[in-house]
């Protein structure tokens, strides 16, 4: 019984690929921009934390479970404040 046909010729070959798909799932930033954005991203998740403590109603009413669902309800927030005239 025949296996299942090679998906790729060579080694090199299967290695280009997955060079390939890297390439196409990730993006090239330095670092000193990185750490800038994580500085600004943990900043502003503190300040949202004291306002929440502050019964800020704004504040309140976001996800802050991670930065990723802060920014997201922010979005979402500022999204549905946008003049319907646009």
């Amino acid at each position: 019984m025949a296996g299942r046909p090679r998906l790729y010729a060579s080694a090199a070959e299967r290695t280009r690929a997955y060079r390939q798909r890297e390439e196409q799932r990730t993006v090239k930033m330095d670092r000193v921009t990185l750490a800038q954005i994580e500085e600004h991203l943990a900043r502003l998740m503190e300040a949202v934390h004291q306002a929440q403590e502050a019964a800020d109603p704004l504040a309140c009413s976001l996800n802050t479970v991670s930065r990723l669902d802060l920014l997201s309800d922010l979005a979402v927030y500022f999204e549905g404040r946008r003049p319907t005239s646009m």
